[in-house]
């Protein structure tokens, strides 16, 4: 497959694409405008083995921020339809796949927090959500889990990837230390919440009893380590994963689930 890169024919989109991300994300311009890139060399991991396929596959991104991961996925050969509650984000995630050449194989719209998904039952092969249950407003989050499952085909694949894990002390996204572990009633005395994670229950739980999780077991612990290797973890860290794997043996909870970004495979039961 070639490299992924931006295309030469939308001059215009691409110049649109950094004037809106430099409005939106002044702080953090440069590392959102090689979004793509970062997402293509981590994420991209998944869809180019055999443990998450996405060529031919309709998938829903929930939560698709300026269309990084949708980027990916059509460059693997998905049919993508992005979703996000920020228009703003939207736009640009359009832009974001005009100007890599996958606008045909990718469709963006905006959600409002806590509607329901536009989709019929069973519409999709494949689901993701990277960096992104985390930011639900804790109260919609078992609404959107449950949508998620509801649009997934029987037999289909959830992806949650990147999201933070409120089992750490330090908090993936903002680097506070002990947040996680401060009760968000709390919350009401201060100016503005506290950032937190997800409980890996809560994401485990969360989509309903009829799905198996994939990277389950020492041979799952053992595929999510060589998954990390590809994506440029530490040596140190990927020693420590296989060290690990076998006291995943036995357990119901799969390694990726207890990391500081929580990752999160299921097969859907059925079909």
């Amino acid at each position: 497959m070639p490299p992924l890169a931006v295309s030469a024919v939308p001059r215009n989109a691409d110049e649109q694409f950094h004037a809106g991300v430099r409005e939106l994300f002044p702080d953090s311009y440069e590392f959102e405008s090689h979004y793509v890139e970062y997402e293509f060399a981590h994420i991209g991991k998944m869809f180019e083995s055999d443990v998450c396929p996405v060529a031919g596959a309709t998938v829903l991104e929930f939560g698709c921020n300026i269309g990084a991961t949708s980027v990916v996925l059509a460059h693997y050969g998905a049919n993508v339809t992005a979703v996000d509650i920020d228009p703003r984000c939207v736009e640009l995630a359009r832009l974001n796949a005009e100007r890599y050449g996958v606008a045909r194989k990718v469709r963006c719209d905006v959600l409002a927090p806590g509607e329901p998904l536009p989709f019929p039952d069973s519409s999709f092969d494949v689901v993701t959500s990277n960096s992104v249950l985390e930011y639900v407003e804790p109260k919609l989050l078992p609404h959107a889990q449950r949508e998620m499952d509801r649009v997934l085909k029987p037999g289909g694949l959830l992806l949650v990837f990147g999201t933070s894990n409120r089992l750490w002390p330090l908090e993936a996204h903002s680097k506070r230390w002990l947040v996680n572990y401060i009760p968000r009633g709390l919350d009401r005395l201060l100016a503005k919440p506290l950032a937190r994670g997800v409980w890996p229950g809560r994401l485990r739980r969360g989509f309903g009893p009829g799905y198996d999780d994939l990277l389950v077991g020492q041979e799952g612990a053992r595929r999510y380590a060589e998954l990390k290797r590809q994506m440029g973890a530490p040596e140190w860290r990927l020693r420590a994963m296989r060290l690990a794997a076998p006291a995943f043996a036995m357990s119901p909870w799969s390694i990726g689930l207890v990391m500081p970004y929580a990752t999160l495979l299921l097969r859907k039961r059925g079909g």
